[in-house]
């Protein structure tokens, strides 16, 4: 279990942080927080690690402004660049594309009235599907939360630096910066989607979080210039009637201002990386939160309290309990044609005995993946699968496999056998009912804070 509490922190105010998140329905897999060159904690709630790599959803917008300025300062790109410089096979009339300059891309002011990622991620053609939606307004006038811009961003990159986007983010940042496991989603074309899609781990975040705390330098090294910090970190849009005083407070490239002291990255769901200047402090979080508000408050009287400890230390253990042990004797085998259910599994197998209860589906990609749950214990599987992890909208394309890890475990509940499965490669929890009789199975799914996403699976006993 990663733990560590500073003696500058009292236990107390990090029990009553993680007391208060849990009743504002905001669950806290990661937490670290840094101040004046010091960890003050460094947690992660079993059966999360600090080590893992989640997605963090738009917490990626960050990590590409900080590409983007690599590209600024070697010359590649100037946010007073034509964004249509790039794209010369774009024929369009429309003036506002015309005016439309790299700037705009990344502090959201691109003209348009709403996100056209959904047309970027799902095209044959990403740019082309940006080009595809006229802005309403000029460009600079309108601020508009637009993953599909921060898309544009990589592509943008991509050309003038003549690399894929990734390759460059990791030549010139994740490498430089020691961070070796990482990885990127891509759009349906092979763009890097840019706004969403990168898996990273806590660990790492706090390493760019602190290398913007110290003018864009790590571990001596220069890797973002001062002057692109002050750029990109200053409230260029107005978002004032965004929402709640930390989203009204203005938007820079691809960060978000701080109302009371810096600026951030983050992520739904409650992906945090938090840069204060003045408290000299950083504070990166991955969480499943229903209310990033309080979550950011939380965080800052947690911050706030720091230089209260004593020096003593509990025995508290920060931890998602798995489900008490169920019974030893119970005992499953069979296996189950599948009707068809959206996901293209064909075939279950569902066994269980000797605390363990996996299941195995096939499907038409001609490989199987197994789910594994412990009894009284977490058990972690990794396979890859098409959807099986949850996506937040329609953004991001759902026919490419991806990697999943998690950490599931199980009881036995009237008759039917749940599985709770915490997703370790992204926020979410879901729960696996499974109902069997002599001749058929059927799997109610449904997933913590998102209704939307319940599913079932049917099928009919074959031995």
């Amino acid at each position: 279990m990663d733990r560590f509490i500073s003696s500058r922190l009292s236990s107390d105010a990090v029990n009553r942080f993680f007391d208060r998140t849990r009743e504002l329905n905001c669950e806290i897999h990661t937490l670290q927080i840094h101040k004046d060159g010091e960890l003050l904690v460094r947690i992660a709630q079993d059966p999360y690690s600090c080590s893992d790599t989640p997605e963090v959803y738009s917490l990626s917008k960050m990590f590409t402004s900080t590409v983007a300025g690599i590209a600024s300062d070697m010359g590649l790109i100037s946010t007073e660049d034509p964004v249509l410089k790039y794209f010369p096979e774009i024929e369009t009339d429309n003036r506002y594309f015309k005016m439309m300059k790299i700037r705009h891309v990344l502090s959201m002011n691109t003209g348009h009235d709403h996100c056209v990622m959904p047309l970027m991620s799902q095209s044959d053609d990403a740019a082309r599907g940006f080009f595809s939606v006229e802005p309403k307004f000029e460009p600079g006038t309108h601020f508009e939360y637009n993953t599909g811009a921060t898309c544009l961003m990589g592509i943008i990159i991509s050309r003038a630096s003549g690399r894929d986007f990734f390759e460059f983010a990791c030549e010139h940042l994740f490498f430089p910066m020691g961070i070796r496991n990482v990885h990127w989603c891509r759009c349906k074309d092979g763009s890097c989607l840019c706004g969403t899609g990168l898996h990273i781990s806590s660990d790492d975040i706090s390493k760019v979080l602190l290398m913007y705390l110290s003018n864009g330098i790590y571990n001596g090294r220069r890797i973002l210039s001062e002057n692109w910090i002050k750029e990109a970190s200053a409230p260029i849009s107005d978002t004032v009637g965004n929402g709640t005083e930390d989203w009204a407070a203005g938007y820079g490239y691809q960060l978000w201002m701080n109302y009371r002291d810096g600026f951030r990255g983050d992520g739904a769901f409650g992906q945090l990386g938090m840069i204060l200047p003045k408290r000299n402090a950083v504070i990166a979080v991955q969480a499943l939160a229903g209310d990033m508000q309080t979550e950011i408050d939380a965080c800052m009287d947690l911050l706030d309290s720091a230089d209260s400890g004593d020096g003593k230390r509990t025995d508290d253990e920060y931890a998602y309990a798995p489900y008490e042990k169920a019974l030893d004797d119970f005992t499953a085998d069979a296996v189950f044609d599948l009707e068809p259910n959206g996901k293209d599994f064909t075939a279950a197998w569902v066994h269980v005995g000797d605390g363990i209860a996996a299941v195995t589906f096939s499907d038409t990609d001609g490989k199987t993946l197994t789910l594994n749950a412990g009894s009284g214990k977490w058990l972690r599987s990794s396979f890859f699968a098409r959807e099986m992890t949850s996506i937040i909208t329609s953004i991001m394309p759902d026919d490419i496999p991806e990697q999943i890890e998690t950490a599931a475990c199980y009881k036995l509940e009237d008759g039917k056998i749940v599985i709770c499965v915490r997703f370790l490669s992204c926020p979410h929890t879901e729960y696996y009912n499974i109902t069997m009789t002599d001749d058929s199975l059927e799997i109610f799914i449904s997933q913590g804070m998102r209704e939307d996403r319940t599913r079932q699976i049917r099928g009919r006993k074959v031995r």
